[in-house]
């Protein structure tokens, strides 16, 4: 299965990253006030916007013509060790501005956005390593786990913060 089989899927998640960035937006702006009054929460709106990012980068070069396997996948690579690189230190300061009774689901949160990025890494090795297309499975289990987690976050920034 070549990567026009694949040209929906990359159309879909760069639109939907791209949308849900968009929303993301919107929730940070309306509840600005409340997510400063709390150390860690404004880490946690960049890190949804870190792993929407690599999803809409993802899907973009995804879209690119004429790139073989091994292309793609080193472009992933590259993308998603930079959201790593970039998520951890992220993550370490935003853990240890957390509340202590909020630190469990912050530890699980950030669990499922270095695994989704992690996802995309193990995908972007595959390509390179088969030279297969058959590896792109993997971007559909990274876009879902970028998207939960992505979602979560957004839920503590729009709905938790108001409780």
């Amino acid at each position: 299965m070549g990567p026009e089989a694949w040209h929906d899927f990359f159309v879909a998640e760069a639109g939907a990253a791209a949308a849900f960035a968009g929303l993301l937006f919107v929730s940070m702006s309306v509840n600005q006030t409340r997510i400063l009054q709390y150390a860690g929460l404004p880490e946690r709106g960049l890190l949804a916007l870190v792993l929407l990012f690599l999803a809409f980068a993802v899907a973009t070069v995804g879209l690119a013509p004429g790139q073989g396997a091994r292309a793609l996948g080193a472009e992933t690579l590259i993308f998603a060790a930079c959201a790593v690189a970039f998520l951890t230190p992220l993550q370490i300061r935003g853990y240890r501005a957390t509340l202590a009774e909020f630190r469990r689901g912050y530890l699980g949160m950030a669990f499922l956005a270095q695994l989704s990025a992690w996802t995309f890494a193990i995908g972007a090795v595959w390509l390179i390593a088969a030279d297969d297309y058959s590896a792109l499975y993997w971007f559909v289990v990274a876009m879902i786990l970028t998207f939960a987690s992505a979602g979560f976050i957004a839920w503590v920034l729009l709905i938790e913060i108001n409780r």
